[in-house]
């Protein structure tokens, strides 16, 4: 209940009383495994989104929503990685990442997609709101004026945002 998955019972007998012991550390297994599979998934998509998968699985046959799409793109990225250290430019885009993640979870988007320099973020779906079309325009705003405060010259994003019709499955 606490969270302890180390915790097993001694299997001693081969009755009923074996059984159960043994499938409580069989379930305690599966239960450790679950939250594995939560925190890795946690780590790349917004969290709430996570729970709803491991909760109710895929549905692969897709769903007709209205959403809107936020997409962002680095200006001038490739110029900068190809004088760059490598690890400089993956520092970049960390840091970019963290700054811009959180604003859209805070205007309830999250990211669908990391291209490079490029993030699909995805507003409506699949937690439907009525008003995707305004939070999305309010987390581009807030999103550039982040950028804007923390980089100053140094980055400059370019924000497009997108509304309509949309099929997408669950996941």
């Amino acid at each position: 209940r606490a969270g302890d998955f180390d915790a097993r019972v001694p299997v001693v007998a081969t009755d009923e009383t074996g059984q159960l012991a043994q499938s409580f550390n069989t379930m305690v297994e599966g239960l450790e495994e679950r939250e594995r599979l939560r925190q890795a998934f946690g780590a790349y998509v917004d969290p709430t989104l996570a729970e709803r998968v491991l909760k109710e699985g895929t549905k692969l046959d897709g769903e007709e929503l209205d959403v809107t799409i936020l997409c962002l793109d680095m200006r001038n990225f490739t110029a900068f990685a190809e004088r760059a250290e490598p690890t400089e430019v993956v520092s970049l885009l960390n840091e970019l990442w963290e700054l811009t993640v959180p604003a859209l979870l805070r205007h309830g988007g999250h990211p669908n997609k990391f291209i490079g320099d490029g993030l699909l973020a995805v507003l409506g779906a699949p937690g439907q709101l009525t008003d995707h079309a305004e939070r999305a325009v309010a987390a581009a705003l807030e999103i550039a004026e982040l950028v804007r405060d923390r980089f100053e010259d140094r980055v400059e994003v370019g924000i497009g945002v997108n509304s309509g019709p949309a099929i997408g499955s669950a996941s």
